[in-house]
């Protein structure tokens, strides 16, 4: 009796070099931004972040080759269990994550800490895949009020969950990631309306149970001069950063507003302040265009897929980009309130490079196997 292979070696030969060579370009950048955000650090408790950043690579790459070694079509049969454990990990940060600054967001697994929200953006992307792989959404027909109903819910529990460690940040990509997902596997356009009508109408209630540190980043979003020591001080400091770098920057390892411990959370949220500090305007503009690229690429091996579950795990990758650098750019040139979304490949953060990592490498996957027969 002949079994069929667990992994299929014919498929190594339509590895997409252009979206590994993008992704490369972009950790090539993060990784020499966050060594120059913090070097000369030496004193503070983050002197080890780049050491400890370099240390997730080899665990973000097995990540990517093993996304890639299996059938996409088995993460399909993974996808609800996937979806399960995650919202068992973010019942768990609740009740025994671990507290920094009044937040429970991480969990412990001996030397490595955790942030199960990560995942949950991950997760969401493969649930609402599975959901709507029996549909054939992109060719024709639309999503039913049922599927749309429940990929709503899919969306809302974890994005509520992930609200109250607090992270409002996380909770909005989630919400982002998931509605986009449905709306682009063609959602009633009548439900995404109604959706829009009762967040309007319940903005004012979310508002008023947000943290007060939430309620103060807002209130310095709509008015950053009200208090520019203060609240208003990431803000101010960010774009003092970005506009001090000029048109070619002021040099790698340069950045005074870092040095100077000016600009707070710069290997983090702020990053790209460091970079466009740096680098100036034409580097952060080659950047923000390799970050586009890897959009774009993405989106379009969706279009060429063969099922609708390798379509949405595509989409929903590019939407996961697409919503992590439009929010951090939009707060670090105050466009945007400040919510705490990293930049991904970019900023410090092993679960959020994991996380990413393993999305692209499902779109690796589906671009892999675009010429095989649907099979395990």
């Amino acid at each position: 009796m002949i079994t069929k292979p667990f992994i299929d070696r014919r498929i190594f030969s339509q590895i997409d070099l252009a979206l590994i060579c993008i992704l490369a370009l972009i950790m090539g950048a993060g990784l020499l931004g966050l060594y120059s955000a913090t070097h000369s650090q030496v004193d503070l408790p983050y002197q080890g972040i780049f050491r400890k950043q370099i240390l997730w690579l080899p665990i973000a790459l097995c990540v990517f080759l093993s996304v890639n070694a299996i059938h996409y079509n088995r993460f399909s049969r993974w996808a609800y269990w996937i979806y399960g454990i995650t919202i068992i990990f973010l019942i768990a940060v609740l009740v025994m994550g671990k507290q920094v600054q009044g937040a429970r967001r991480w969990l412990c697994f001996g030397p490595f800490i955790f942030q199960p929200s990560e995942l949950a953006k991950l997760s969401v992307v493969l649930a609402i895949s599975k959901l709507t792989s029996n549909v054939e959404t992109h060719k024709s027909t639309h999503l039913s009020l049922g599927v749309s109903l429940i990929g709503l819910g899919m969306t809302l529990l974890p994005a509520v969950l992930v609200l109250v460690q607090p992270d409002l940040g996380s909770a909005i990509i989630i919400v982002l990631i998931g509605i986009s997902l449905l709306v682009l596997n063609k959602m009633p356009l009548r439900i995404l309306l109604v959706g829009i009508f009762l967040a309007s109408v319940f903005s004012p209630f979310v508002y008023n149970h947000l943290h007060e540190y939430q309620k103060a980043r807002v209130r310095a979003f709509l008015n950053p001069g009200m208090d520019p020591t203060g609240t208003g001080y990431h803000i101010n400091q960010s774009k003092i950063a970005i506009g001090s770098g000029q048109l070619l920057g002021k040099g790698f390892k340069q950045s005074t507003q870092t040095r100077l411990h000016y600009l707070p959370e710069h290997y983090t949220d702020f990053i790209f302040s460091v970079v466009a500090e740096e680098w100036g305007f034409l580097g952060a503009c080659v950047l923000i265009v390799l970050y586009l690229l890897l959009i774009l690429r993405s989106t379009e091996i969706a279009l060429y897929s063969k099922d609708t579950f390798g379509y949405s795990l595509c989409i929903g990758a590019s939407v996961y980009l697409f919503w992590h650098v439009l929010i951090n750019l939009g707060m670090v040139t105050g466009l945007l309130p400040v919510v705490g979304v990293p930049l991904l490949f970019v900023s410090y953060g092993g679960s959020s490079l994991v996380a990413a990592i393993a999305s692209l490498g499902l779109v690796q996957n589906v671009h892999m196997r675009r010429f095989l027969y649907k099979g395990t």
